[in-house]
């Protein structure tokens, strides 16, 4: 310890001071008035309780993080580039760490030289504590349950069109003909940078697929073509599709939407292709809006230097901030958002209290409220949907300290208790008033 406090920079006299504070530090219990037991060497080294403590971890942290950084450079694991501290390669907030690595091989290196740098100056590794996620790899085995197929066309010339089903990559393998298809077409297309879909044609052909947001494809790694999506959408599992329509056959998500399908005018076997397409954009709104798809966890694989296993997580939970591995923070958004709705009930006494002033209020909802909803906002990845949430919370939480009601409250409360009611419940007094006082005290 001594030594590593030299090498951050303290000066010798101090780092001696350090070393003698906590190597020759004893202590013994009072027993009774006057009376104390034999003296007893601390044996258990940096104790929390110290005020010193804190810093002298941070400071040996760094020095085991800078000889970790080192030796992944030294390894030929990581450039120069990414060590320096331009490069954001690895987070640290005291002892809560992240690093971020690009391969599987790479992580278990990186996990692996952590853990030596980290029993060089005394501290050990919580296999148990210590999660992997993983961003954008292949899963190993493609038999997602929720992968789905949808109907697409893709034009050939002027006048002709190919049709078929789009498959999405993760659930190949639910199907042995896929599986099989799958496997046919890797081992004969050119290699492409990515796969997202296998298209099983109508005339019993298969092709691989790089479907992109914008809808063009890159099939079998040669040919780009703009392929159409038709909005009929399955899941690749039979039993899964359970909701159909015994008209039209198009599967739905839910009882509540195929009752409302069967009422509409959509509900026919034959549809041109751009009402198909507005249907498809139609479904595809409600779904984003009801729900997020997650993304598939793949697993990572790594193991510590005494082979224990380190689980692999879909959400990730750094300081706090919840992060998935599609890239979003909407489940952070709605948890933060349903803490601070909550302190917002907590607080209801206090919002209809009419003696309390609104610019105390405000600045109550403020502090108290609003802070919740946004803490670690900064590092947020918002998408257009967490801002409809944070939006929808704000109206609904100014409504409630404001004791706002909307126009059909109002109404209510006139038929029901407000307006004639409360005058029609001031004469019954009157009356009651008028019955029950003596003669003199009425007069």
């Amino acid at each position: 310890m001594t030594e590593i406090l030299k090498w951050q920079g303290f000066p010798a006299d101090l780092a001696d001071l350090v070393r003698r504070l906590y190597q020759g530090a004893s202590y013994s219990l009072k027993t009774a008035p006057g009376k104390r037991s034999s003296s007893t060497k601390q044996k258990s080294g940096i104790r929390q309780g110290s005020s010193l403590s804190p810093l002298i971890f941070v400071l040996i942290l760094g020095f085991a993080l800078h000889a970790f950084e080192e030796a992944m450079h030294e390894l030929g694991h990581w450039a120069r580039s990414k060590v320096d501290a331009a490069f954001v390669s690895w987070l640290g907030f005291v002892d809560d760490l992240v690093i971020r690595s690009n391969t599987r091989e790479e992580a278990q290196q990186a996990l692996i030289q952590l853990q030596a740098a980290c029993r060089f100056v005394g501290l050990e590794l919580n296999a148990k504590k210590t999660e992997a996620m993983t961003i954008g790899l292949p899963p190993t085995k493609k038999d997602n349950e929720d992968a789905k197929k949808e109907r697409v066309v893709v034009n050939e010339g002027d006048t002709d069109e190919r049709k078929g089903w789009a498959i999405e990559w993760d659930g190949v393998d639910l199907a042995p003909e896929f599986a099989a298809a799958a496997k046919r077409k890797q081992s004969q297309s050119m290699p492409m940078e990515k796969i997202t879909h296998l298209i099983a044609w109508d005339d019993g052909k298969f092709s691989l697929c790089w479907l992109k947001k914008t809808s063009w494809a890159h099939l079998d790694g040669r040919e780009v073509a703009r392929v159409t999506r038709m909005g009929r959408v399955r899941h690749v599992l039979e039993s899964k599709n359970v909701h159909r329509c015994p008209r039209c056959n198009d599967v739905l998500p839910d009882a509540k939407a195929l009752k409302f399908h069967m009422a509409t005018g959509y509900c026919r076997p034959e549809m041109s292709v751009q009402e198909q397409r507005v249907l498809r954009v139609g479904r595809y709104l409600e779904e984003r809006a009801k729900t997020q798809r997650e993304a598939v966890v793949v697993p990572a694989g790594l193991q510590t230097h005494d082979g224990k296993p380190v689980k692999t997580v879909g959400v990730f939970r750094y300081l706090g901030t919840q992060v998935q591995n599609n890239g979003t923070t909407s489940k952070e958004t709605e948890r933060r958002t349903g803490i601070a709705r909550a302190t917002v009930q907590q607080l209801r006494n206090v919002w209809a209290d009419k003696t309390t002033p609104t610019g105390l209020k405000a600045e109550l909802f403020a502090s108290l409220c609003s802070s919740v909803a946004l803490y670690n906002s900064e590092c947020w990845a918002p998408r257009e949907s967490d801002w409809r949430t944070l939006r929808k919370f704000q109206l609904q939480a100014l409504r409630t300290v404001l004791c706002e009601k909307r126009q059909w409250q109002r109404e209510q409360q006139q038929q029901a208790g407000g307006g004639p009611g409360k005058r029609r419940r001031r004469r019954r007094r009157l009356r009651w008033q008028d019955g029950a006082l003596p003669a003199a005290r009425r007069s």
